[in-house]
């Protein structure tokens, strides 16, 4: 445990010597800033010990039993996802996160607001040892903010993958905050009633095409059970699943375990257990919270 300044300050000026000045690799470079701080600040575990459920993907070509929206066999599955979304509530919550890639284990802090009515979710990110916010994340269906602590500057992006960097290999890789999100945010008619969506009402699965991404959308009779992206065009596939014993029919649930992998190669990239604790519901959350 300990913080090397010499490593940091020798990874930094090798990758800023590598990137260019252009406003989107400002915001990969707050996140490589972030990310050195993860890898050389917090306790690491020497062993590399995933959680104890494991992430297995769905068969996503599989077409059986797949109706479009505006076929009556979808009405149950669809009124089934409606009556969960009028029940959701804005909620807030601290959090424990187990982050695994590679070699590295990494235990972080946070909070979590969620704003229902406004398709609001803000993530902070805490020192781990004096719980001053190290960065806070603040996204809507169309746009994440990031602001670093004691840094003025905001990084504005279209939703999307957050690009990171591990700076033992400097090896860049993404995260699917898509996948965050909308596991979060339980915002799901206008989306599976809109074209080129399938539903399977026995299986209460949903197939939804994204900017050329595919998603799985899976529920089980409490809620969501899980959602699958992949994309062959970037190589990716995550999937951000309950817990077992998190089946419970509330949200957010106590534990959501997310897995990352590159589909051509089947190597996982990460794997994150994300621990709910302190949850509280309500109906509106004051704006000033949403400040960054």
């Amino acid at each position: 445990m300990g913080f090397s300044s010499k490593k940091s300050q020798s990874v930094l000026n090798s990758l800023l010597v590598l990137l260019k000045f252009n406003e989107v690799n400002k915001l990969s470079i707050y996140i490589i800033l972030f990310s050195i701080y993860l890898f050389t600040y917090n306790c690491k575990s020497p062993q590399n010990k995933l959680p104890d459920e494991v992430v297995e993907y769905s068969e996503s070509t599989d077409t059986k039993g797949y109706y479009s929206p505006q076929d009556k066999r979808s009405e149950a599955l669809l009124q089934f996802v409606k009556e969960l979304e009028d029940k959701s509530s804005s909620f807030t919550a601290d959090f424990t996160m187990k982050v695994v890639s590679g070699s590295e284990t990494n235990n972080i802090n946070g909070k979590i607001f969620y704003e229902k009515e406004g398709k609001k979710v803000k993530i902070q990110l805490l020192d781990p040892f004096f719980g001053a916010i190290i960065s806070q994340i603040l996204a809507n269906p169309n746009l994440i903010k990031i602001k670093q602590g004691g840094n003025d500057k905001l990084y504005v992006q279209k939703m999307g993958d957050i690009e990171l960097v591990d700076p033992n290999g400097q090896k860049r890789y993404r995260i699917p905050f898509p996948v965050i999100f909308y596991s979060i945010a339980l915002d799901f008619t206008g989306e599976f009633t809109s074209q080129g969506s399938l539903l399977n009402p026995s299986e209460k699965k949903v197939k939804v095409t994204r900017n050329k991404d595919e998603y799985l959308y899976i529920f089980y009779e409490g809620g969501l059970e899980s959602l699958e992206l992949l994309s062959k065009e970037r190589n990716l596939q995550a999937k951000a699943k309950v817990s077992e014993a998190s089946k419970k029919g509330t949200h957010p649930p106590e534990r959501i375990l997310t897995r990352v992998s590159e589909p051509s190669s089947g190597k996982n990239i990460s794997q994150v257990d994300i621990n709910y604790k302190n949850i509280k519901r309500t109906t509106k959350i004051p704006d000033k919270e949403f400040q960054l």
